[in-house]
């Protein structure tokens, strides 16, 4: 997908194009519940999607670690197909507060490679796309406060990263003032800015939309374990260390929390021990080949630059 050259993703207003999106605002909104508790922090998004009940398109599967230092089970994830269609008012993320002015996204996530797909979108009340997490080469980060800065040209893309190639990646993101970083594997910095306003605004009212644009064709597709969005833009820097650890360290507390209980699985189950999950890799001019891809932490592939820009320092760990 071709960030740049695609017209949606030039224009702002594009959104109105789609004839059903104001009956997917108003159902959603209209279904949703407040229970009037506050959102805890992180919002552990899987968990406020319902993935545990495993919808349509959604099934479990093995996580990052088939298995883990003090326990005999295997991580739990989710694997996407195309026919998941999973959304919700953000107000069911965030029911008694608003949206972070500064926050970070955290996710453990492995897309089917070749992927260019958005894993989240939230949009406002008018259905205006504020804020969104493109997986692929060259991912983007968009960002769109109450007043649309900053606009599509300035929007975030961060060159010379594939998170496409089928393998596990923790990606954390941190959003502070005027600035975005993103952390690859525990150890890939890329700092990039983020022209908003002074006091940005991203609007509860409207919808969270997961592995998927209104609009867009191209959908998520592969394993999630983790998506959690924090208040503080601090938490994206311990993302490794607080919540999705090495496999040779336990797991804390919360990092799996998109489960509500343990004994909503069975952990005999075959699928929670899939220790390799065979893609098909494609290299331009030639024919795909079925590659084994294991849960073994990789390195970050670095991928061809799509857009040339001047070279940035990377920001530093806090």
């Amino acid at each position: 997908m071709d960030f740049q050259s695609s017209p949606c993703r030039r224009k702002r207003k594009c959104w109105t194009r789609a004839t059903s999106l104001l009956s997917v605002l108003s159902l959603a909104i209209a279904l949703h519940q407040s229970s009037g508790a506050g959102a805890a922090d992180p919002v552990d998004v899987l968990r406020a999607l319902d993935f545990h009940t495993l919808p349509v398109g959604v099934k479990k599967t093995t996580g990052f670690c088939p298995k883990r230092k003090s326990t005999s089970t295997p991580d739990v994830a989710y694997r996407i197909s195309k026919k998941a269609q999973i959304s919700a008012p953000t107000k069911q993320l965030f029911p008694s507060s608003r949206f972070p002015e500064d926050f970070s996204i955290m996710a453990l996530v492995k897309a089917r490679p070749g992927v260019q797909a958005f894993l989240l979108s939230v949009y406002s009340e008018q259905g205006l796309q504020q804020v969104g997490v493109e997986l692929g080469r060259s991912p983007v980060f968009l960002y769109e406060d109450q007043h649309g800065k900053p606009t599509p040209e300035q929007y975030p893309i961060f060159s010379g990263i594939n998170l496409a190639d089928g393998r596990w990646h923790r990606v954390a993101i941190s959003v502070q003032k005027k600035k975005v970083t993103m952390i690859v594997d525990c150890k890939k910095i890329v700092t990039k800015s983020l022209p908003r306003g002074n006091k940005p605004v991203v609007d509860t009212k409207g919808i969270v939309l997961f592995g998927a644009r209104i609009l867009d064709d191209e959908v998520f597709e592969g394993d999630i374990q983790q998506l959690l969005i924090s208040s503080d833009p601090r938490a994206a820097y311990d993302y490794c260390q607080h919540y999705s650890p090495d496999c040779d360290n336990p797991v804390p507390e919360r990092a799996q929390n998109q489960e509500p209980s343990a004994t909503e699985y069975d952990l005999t189950d075959p699928a929670l021990y899939e220790e390799e999950v065979y893609y098909q890799t494609y290299t331009e001019g030639q024919e795909g080949t079925g590659v084994a891809v294991t849960s073994e932490l990789p390195q970050v592939i670095e991928s061809e630059v799509i857009q040339r820009e001047e070279p940035e320092s990377g920001g530093q760990v806090g």
